[in-house]
């Protein structure tokens, strides 16, 4: 699987669901990097996110999704089952601790 699979998916279902403007109202500032790794947020193409470290992409991702997700869950509640995570690769993982603290 892909990194960050399961966050994908999920938020794939769930962006089917919606209108147009609504994904990116929620993502706010993190469209970018919300867009590269899950293109359907986004009717545009995604931004290059170019930064001086790899340290600082992967928080700045961590950031927006959660930014996502938590603006998401204003309007309705989310509820999020990540199953088998045991087959999960260290990228999703690490993103589920993120959101998590």
């Amino acid at each position: 699987m892909p990194p960050y699979w399961p966050w994908v998916q999920a938020n794939r279902a769930r962006t089917q669901t919606l209108d147009s403007e609504t994904p990116k109202v929620e993502m706010g500032t993190g469209d970018a990097y919300c867009s590269e790794i899950i293109p359907e947020l986004s009717q545009e193409p995604p931004e290059s996110t170019s930064v001086d470290s790899p340290e600082l992409a992967r928080f700045s991702l961590f950031d927006s999704i959660t930014t996502l997700l938590k603006n998401a869950s204003e309007a309705q509640p989310i509820v999020i089952v990540l199953e088998d995570l045991y087959w999960a690769d260290n990228s999703t993982l690490l993103l589920l601790e993120f959101i998590g603290q």
